[in-house]
């Protein structure tokens, strides 16, 4: 093996050993998440403003988490179409790998509608071109990686990874809109438990409206026509109980979350490096 290449790997597998912690330490928090979240929504007990307060954080942090894996795919699949001798290789089958046995369908989706490759591109580069502002939100939720370039990577390798960004994207959106879901469940469960006790409280306030005196006959059967309302009213927020009971069948399965792969690398095209520098602190690998 050629010296340079020797020092390619073993690099490569040094900063393999480094990204694994932190992977673990990634797998680790979102597993807390995870249990969290699950005990809020499937539990049949109201939420409270914290409890709240989390799902509407997580939201926003698998909304830039989503955001992030939008760019890195738009980047791909960008470098893909402006070169055209690699994309003329994949569009006349030069490159086949048992693995992409329909590479066309590789390239559709319906991120951007578009029906030339061109029309594509621009779309893209106008999307892309926000990524330097908004990178500061996503490094709040996304761990910083370090940088390689397309021009590194050969065809079969960018298919590969085009295949990766476009699952992870896909992937992210579904697990996006499934806690969205779950963050509707725990603010009716919380707006429907405030509900219920600003309603108790009404009911113990009215018992306390009179002050103690001595009773009368009349008294005495007023008495016990409140206390027979009152048994009415606990009845009635018992079944409303029971129903409510009944009604929390939307529930969180952690085998059912969509699963995104990690991946180490965040990938540019270099001849656009100085047109859009993402980050002066971004380490780069060449």
């Amino acid at each position: 093996m050629p010296l340079r290449k020797k020092k390619e790997s073993i690099m490569n597998i040094n900063i393999l050993f480094i990204l694994y912690p932190l992977v673990m330490i990634v797998y680790c928090s979102q597993n807390v998440d995870y249990e969290k979240i699950q005990k809020i929504v499937n539990e049949a007990d109201g939420c409270s403003s914290d409890d709240v307060d989390y799902m509407n954080n997580y939201i926003n942090k698998l909304y830039w988490i989503w955001t992030d894996n939008l760019f890195r795919y738009l980047r791909i699949k960008t470098y893909i179409y402006e070169n055209e001798e690699i994309y003329e290789s994949i569009n006349n089958n030069i490159i086949i790998n048992n693995s992409f046995n329909n590479i066309l369908d590789l390239f559709n989706d319906n991120f951007i509608q578009y029906k030339q490759r061109d029309e594509y591109t621009r779309k893209a580069l106008l999307i892309l071109s926000n990524e330097q502002s908004l990178k500061k939100f996503i490094r709040k939720h996304v761990p910083k990686r370090e940088i390689k370039f397309f021009q590194k990577l050969s065809t079969k390798e960018l298919l590969r990874l085009l295949y990766d960004e476009k699952k992870n994207l896909i992937n992210s959106y579904e697990k996006y809109k499934m806690f969205d879901e779950f963050r509707d469940v725990a603010n009716s469960k919380y707006y429907y438990q405030k509900e219920l006790l600003d309603s108790k409280s009404e009911i113990k306030t009215e018992d306390n409206i009179y002050p103690d005196k001595k009773n009368s006959p009349k008294d005495n059967n007023n008495n016990n026509n409140n206390n027979n309302n009152n048994n009415n009213n606990n009845n009635n927020n018992n079944n409303i109980n029971n129903n409510y009971l009944l009604k929390n069948v939307f529930t969180l399965d952690i085998n059912n979350i969509p699963v995104t792969k990690q991946l180490y690398f965040d990938y540019y095209d270099n001849n656009k490096w100085n047109k859009y520098f993402y980050s002066y602190e971004d380490d780069i690998i060449t």
